[in-house]
């Protein structure tokens, strides 16, 4: 007799409110060309839900600013299209035109051709995950958050807040990129927590 083990449900995902977000974001230094690429940055992963490694992997072909829209290839290369919202388009638009070419120090600033990178480091390069993932560090460390923050916590708040707001969950599906609605249906788990959480704290009789 073939005995199934009992399926593990999914373990709720950890995520950030709006106003944790908002502090992230406001304490991210931006008087500097790469503090301004650091918070462009962030307002994309805040924005768009988009993963890290699809941020890094950006190319100047992937950009429809003109209508909120920026192409993205995610796991298996899979092509899908995210929006954005004016604010982080005006922050992309902002570094493209000013900070970007500060940015490398004493090395060749690359074009802006379809197949260069949007976001670079101080020496011309494409800019790697885990400058991001320290760049989070630094300022959660600096306002003393009480949470362990990772940039896929961005992508876990976007998602959140859609569905909390009423976002159909097909639409977030297809902004996630998940080959599967299962993979989405984690975040209604995350906002009936959010629910249950709200009623006990303000009902009366709970």
């Amino acid at each position: 007799m073939n005995i199934t083990n009992p399926k593990h449900p999914k373990s709720l995902q950890k995520f950030l409110t709006p106003d944790e977000v908002e502090q992230i974001l406001n304490n991210t230094k931006i008087e500097t060309p790469a503090g301004y690429r650091n918070r462009t940055i962030l307002e994309l992963l805040w924005a768009t839900g988009m993963r890290i490694s699809e941020l890094s992997g950006l190319n100047f072909g992937d950009l429809n600013l003109e209508h909120n829209e920026i192409r993205v290839f995610g796991k298996g290369s899979k092509e899908r299209i995210i929006l954005v919202t004016d604010r982080a388009k005006n922050f992309l638009e902002r570094y493209i035109e000013s900070a970007r070419a500060l940015i490398p120090k004493g090395f060749p600033v690359p074009d802006k051709s379809e197949d260069s990178p949007v976001f670079i480091n101080n020496t011309g390069y494409r800019l790697q995950t885990r400058t991001v993932r320290n760049v989070i560090n630094e300022v959660v460390e600096k306002i003393n958050l009480p949470k362990h923050v990772t940039p896929h916590m961005f992508r876990h708040s976007f998602a959140t807040h859609l569905i909390e707001n009423g976002a159909d969950l097909r639409v977030v599906q297809e902004l996630l990129g998940h080959a599967s609605i299962s993979n989405t249906q984690i975040y209604t788990h995350v906002s009936t927590q959010h629910l249950k959480d709200v009623y006990n704290e303000t009902h009366p009789r709970a």
